[in-house]
């Protein structure tokens, strides 16, 4: 977890960029999951945000394994 909080932590520009996508709809946080281990969740509103993200980052975030809900 340490280490994806520093991770994280080194990238707040882009958490920044995708909540920026769509302003008071899309949320970005670190939350641990499995004993010490880190992972993103993103929530976003819409499929075309979704694609947008996921064009911005890829399959992991800087590594750090993500899920995404739909809100």
């Amino acid at each position: 977890m340490s280490q994806a909080e520093q991770i994280y932590n080194e990238h707040l520009d882009t958490v920044e960029q995708i909540e920026n996508i769509s302003p008071g709809k899309v949320f970005v946080s670190l939350v641990e999951r499995c004993s010490g281990k880190g992972e993103v969740e993103i929530h976003y509103d819409t499929m075309s945000t979704r694609k947008q993200i996921k064009d911005l980052i890829g399959d992991t975030f800087f590594g750090i394994p993500y899920v995404m809900f739909n809100i």
